[in-house]
């Protein structure tokens, strides 16, 4: 049941081992849930995997790094060739070396490889001294379901910038959850870098700000200076897209505050030497 549907399985989780079904109750809200003591179990289930680990930070973004780039659900590599490459040497001529995980170019119907292949992949990437930013290729549908599989144990003495978004925040989410290593919702390869300029210029900018710890805080988010809505073809795509004036419209002023998952970008470590 799961295989492809993480969430499934995890609702289980606490009764695996018990030898029976959980009983649920009723609580306060109405809700059915499984009873008290059942719920400590779980707590302290979910410590010995390494949940609610002390945060800490990889190394700041530097020219000359190895970026590795995996494939943990689309198989973009093969949809659209062109635009990952694009995306690839765009990053290559930012003084980064780029190199592509096992499944580049490879595709099992909407997915980049079985749920093996692709914990492997990615595993490979992770355990590669060359490897020091892991970066999505693209987002998707699927890539909970490679999350059971992943070496966090590694990871957690190993710590490397881990940037996607999309479907890629389940990973970013578990990551954090299980080593306490601050990841970062961003660009992934094909899909942001694989762009022209000069939308591609600005998405770069940023993420080297805030990768890099170039960012002044307190951080003030300017108005982007263009923005567009043209669809074109990744495949057929051979020039930029038509950019239009920004403007930002104000739906409903005030003053908000809140927090945010450990988004403490502007004190990264220092590079590993």
């Amino acid at each position: 049941l799961g295989a492809e549907h993480g969430f499934a399985m995890l609702s289980r989780s606490a009764c695996i081992g018990e030898g029976r079904r959980c009983q649920p109750r009723i609580n306060f809200r109405g809700r059915r849930g499984p009873k008290p003591h059942k719920k400590r179990r779980k707590v302290a289930a979910m410590k010995e995997m390494g949940w609610g680990q002390t945060p800490h930070k990889p190394p700041r973004l530097q020219r000359g790094m190895g970026i590795g780039v995996f494939s943990a659900s689309s198989p973009v590599s093969a949809d659209s060739p062109t635009r990952y490459l694009r995306g690839k040497q765009y990053l290559q001529r930012q003084g980064f070396r780029v190199m592509d995980g096992k499944l580049f170019g490879k595709a099992d119907s909407y997915r980049s490889g079985s749920i093996r292949e692709r914990a492997e992949e990615l595993n490979d990437l992770l355990h590669d001294d060359r490897v020091d930013v892991l970066m999505a290729s693209i987002g998707g549908n699927n890539t909970n379901s490679i999350l059971p599989y992943l070496d966090y144990d590694y990871l957690r003495t190993h710590p490397k910038l881990i940037v996607g978004y999309s479907d890629t925040t389940a990973l970013l989410l578990a990551v954090y959850a299980r080593t306490g290593l601050v990841t970062f919702y961003g660009p992934s390869l094909a899909a942001s870098f694989g762009e022209f300029p000069p939308f591609v210029d600005e998405t770069f900018q940023n993420f080297w700000k805030v990768t890099s710890g170039e960012e002044e805080i307190p951080y003030r988010y300017p108005q982007p200076p263009f923005w567009t809505e043209e669809f074109i073809d990744w495949e057929q795509q051979d020039r930029p897209k038509k950019a239009l004036p920004n403007r930002w419209r104000c739906v409903r002023p005030g003053r908000a505050e809140g927090r945010t998952t450990r988004t403490m970008v502007w004190d990264l470590v220092p590079p590993r030497a």
